[in-house]
């Protein structure tokens, strides 16, 4: 009988403990979850911000110093936020199509990557007031194609490139029913697509087009026909977090107001291209010497 009572005892001290494991572990996450993303990127002195750096020349990867620096308009945009917040930026970088999953888990603190605030993303995340407004999709094609493609329709039959989860990706699925879409989750991919024949042409952002296009002379872009009805980029959070979102505002009101985009954050992406560039060529005549001798 006294073992059958011990039994019962050590039965219900352990539905017990696990009752109270759950209670807390339940209660830390509804904390977690409660908690301003503002008062946690305070208290932690740090702003995760995500990106697909991929992107030139709004985000792209500069090698300093051996050393692989994260740099463009929407790099330099974050450093401003950042600051005005007066805490440390941490970029995360990963593939475009994953951004907006890992701001709504909280894996980062922001999205800012050339995003456009459509309604459809609205429906999942906050956006900021627009930061860039480009003047349209452009079409980045090999310079050998110029002759044979100056339109939407003479694209019919032929595969387009556009990055998984992106609005040109939406435009062209909807506006140009007699090509075939192509997706790939980075636009350096894409182009290589497009430069081995794999698509005709890759749609991109203006800014986008034009530096891979004057940074490789095989490659040519013009402004596409696609009707874009929500031009412009914006900073992404998370939902119902009015204090950070308030906060993000006064930085972009502050970049808007004295022209920062076109007087700083370009030109300074334009350098960190220009140098790119420069070394690809050095590479490439090395190899070519190599293959010389």
């Amino acid at each position: 009988m006294k073992k059958c009572n011990l039994f019962k005892i050590i039965a219900n001290l352990a539905c017990l403990m696990t009752f109270l494991c759950l209670f807390s572990a339940n209660a830390v996450a509804a904390d977690h979850s409660s908690k301003s993303i503002l008062t946690c990127i305070k208290n932690k002195k740090e702003l995760v911000v995500g990106t697909s750096a991929d992107y030139p020349p709004l985000e792209f990867i500069d090698n300093q110093n051996g050393t692989n620096k994260y740099v463009g308009v929407d790099i330099e945009l974050a450093k401003e936020i950042a600051k005005d917040l007066g805490v440390k930026l941490v970029v995360k970088n990963m593939s475009f199509d994953s951004l907006l999953v890992a701001l709504e888990t909280r894996k980062v603190d922001m999205v800012i990557s050339g995003l456009t605030p459509t309604p459809e993303r609205k429906k999942s995340v906050d956006f900021s007031k627009i930061y860039y407004r480009p003047s349209g999709e452009y079409f980045l094609i090999n310079k050998n194609d110029r002759a044979k493609y100056h339109s939407l329709i003479s694209f019919k039959g032929q595969k387009i490139g556009a990055q998984n989860g992106s609005l040109q990706y939406q435009l062209v699925k909807k506006q140009m029913p007699k090509s075939h879409v192509k997706g790939l989750g980075k636009i350096n991919t894409l182009v290589l697509a497009l430069q081995s024949g794999k698509v005709s042409a890759v749609v991109m952002e203006e800014l986008i087009a034009k530096a891979y296009a004057h940074n490789n002379p095989s490659l040519y872009c013009f402004k596409s026909d696609l009707k874009e009805p929500q031009a412009g980029n914006a900073v992404a959070v998370a939902k119902n977090q009015p204090d950070l979102l308030k906060e993000v505002n006064k930085t972009v009101d502050k970049v808007i107001a004295k022209k920062l985009v076109l007087t700083k954050f370009l030109p300074q992406a334009a350098k960190s291209m220009k140098k790119i560039n420069c070394q690809k060529k050095i590479h490439l005549n090395m190899h070519h010497i190599s293959l010389r001798e």
